[in-house]
């Protein structure tokens, strides 16, 4: 869609710039903190270090919020083709989804782990994010949840952790029951199953069997 595609060229425009102020920000941020440090009978001193350390990790957030804006230009341009870094979108993902999974009081942590290629688009695996944690939320929220990319049984996918929370049994039995993932894309079936640890973890696979 045309009017898509203009939006999706705004975005990536302000993004650029977002990028350029979040440096500027960085770069004096970094050059206050230093000053600080060598002015040891500064009043408050540790106030103001402290104070230049939570703007710089704030920094470090915006840049991936950034990223996230980019990532979402991109897809405004690339109607459902391309591959993506799923270990990326999933942490792309979980620093995106922050306000919505606070209105489930839900708590979204990134599982690291190396560089995974998958055949989709990103903005289909951010879909299928937003639907576990729609899930999660129609089952009453209330936990936190850990999400990372690995490799299973021959497949890239995604793990789903349901870690803690008041309400984990709920939310596990519908992670178990959802057909809302149950579905096919690219010859994939993205079928959202239980793995190993029972009512905790679960696998969503990206890739099939012998794919590359």
């Amino acid at each position: 869609m045309p009017e898509q595609t203009s939006l999706a060229r705004l975005l990536s425009s302000a993004v650029h710039d977002l990028r350029n102020v979040l440096a500027v920000v960085r770069e004096s941020s970094g050059l206050t903190g230093d000053l600080v440090l060598i002015q040891e009978n500064i009043a408050k001193r540790d106030r103001m270090l402290g104070a230049v350390e939570e703007i710089q990790s704030q920094v470090v957030k915006g840049a991936l919020l950034a990223d996230a804006m980019d990532l979402l230009a991109q897809a405004g341009t690339e109607c459902d083709k391309g591959s993506c870094d799923a270990n990326h979108v999933c942490n792309l993902f979980c620093c995106m989804a922050q306000r919505m999974a606070r209105a489930s009081r839900i708590r979204l942590e990134h599982a690291q782990n190396q560089d995974l290629e998958v055949p989709l688009p990103p903005q289909r695996v951010l879909d299928l994010l937003v639907q576990v944690m729609d899930i999660c939320s129609k089952a009453g929220g209330n936990v936190d949840l850990k999400l990372g990319a690995d490799y299973r049984q021959n497949s890239v996918g995604i793990l789903v952790e349901v870690v803690a929370g008041d309400n984990m049994q709920a939310v596990a039995l519908a992670l178990s029951q959802s057909p809302l993932l149950n579905e096919a894309t690219r010859g994939i079936k993205n079928l959202l199953t239980p793995w190993r640890k029972a009512q905790r973890l679960y696998f969503l696979p990206l890739q099939g069997s012998g794919q590359a």
